[in-house]
C-alpha cells in the first residue's frame, strides 16, 4: 500500500465510520421492527408460565375429585335412600291418625258402657303405639272386631256408622303404610 492509498483511506475513514454507524442504526431499527412483529417475547413467556400454572392448578383440583365409579355408587345409594324415605309415613300422617283415634275414643266413651270403653281404650292405646311404630293389620282387625261388637251391643247406630267409616279410613291408611314400606 502506498502513501496515497493510505492517505485516501485515512481521509475517508471518518466518513466510513459515519456510514458504518448509520448502517448499524438502520439494521438495529429493522431488527426492532421485525422483533416487534413477532411480539414481546417476555410477554409470551409470562403467558406460557401463566398457562402452565393454570394447568397445574386444574390437575390439583381434579386430583381431589371423586372418580366416576364413586359418583355412580353414591348416586345409587342416594336413590335407595330416597325410595326408602318415600315409603315411610310422614309425621303429619301419623299425627292425623293419632287425632282420629283420639276422636274415636272420645265418641265411643260417650255411648258405650264403662267396661267396653275401658277395653276399647286399651285397644286404642295399643293401636296408637302400633301406628307410631308402623301399625300392623292384625291390630286394626282387632279394633274393627271390637267396633263391630259395639255396633251390636251398646252404641247407637249413628255413632257406630261414624266410627265404622273412620275405622275403614284408618284401615286403608294403615294398609297403605304397610303396603308402601314392604312390611
Amino acid at each position: 500500500m502506498n502513501s496515497m492509498e493510505r492517505d485516501s483511506m485515512y481521509h475517508n475513514l471518518p466518513n466510513a465510520i459515519e456510514t458504518l454507524a448509520a448502517r448499524l442504526v438502520q439494521i438495529d431499527k429493522q431488527l426492532k421492527e421485525q422483533i416487534g412483529d413477532i411480539g414481546d417475547l417476555e410477554g409470551l413467556v409470562n403467558k406460557v408460565n401463566s398457562i402452565e400454572k393454570s394447568v397445574t392448578d386444574i390437575e390439583s383440583a381434579l386430583a381431589t375429585k371423586a372418580d366416576s365409579s364413586t359418583v355412580s355408587a353414591l348416586s345409587t345409594k342416594v336413590s335407595t335412600i330416597e325410595t326408602n324415605v318415600g315409603n315411610k309415613a310422614d309425621k303429619s300422617t301419623v299425627s292425623t291418625l293419632s287425632n282420629t283415634v283420639s276422636t274415636l275414643q272420645t265418641d265411643v266413651s260417650k255411648k258405650a258402657d264403662s267396661s267396653t270403653v275401658t277395653a276399647l281404650d286399651t285397644k286404642v292405646t295399643n293401636l296408637e303405639t302400633a301406628v307410631g311404630n308402623k301399625a300392623d293389620k292384625s291390630t286394626v282387625n282387632t279394633l274393627s272386631n271390637t267396633v263391630s261388637s259395639l255396633q251390636t251391643d251398646k252404641a247407637d247406630k249413628t255413632t257406630v256408622d261414624t266410627l265404622s267409616g273412620q275405622l275403614q279410613d284408618l284401615e286403608q291408611r294403615v294398609a297403605a303404610l304397610e303396603g308402601g314400606s314392604g312390611t
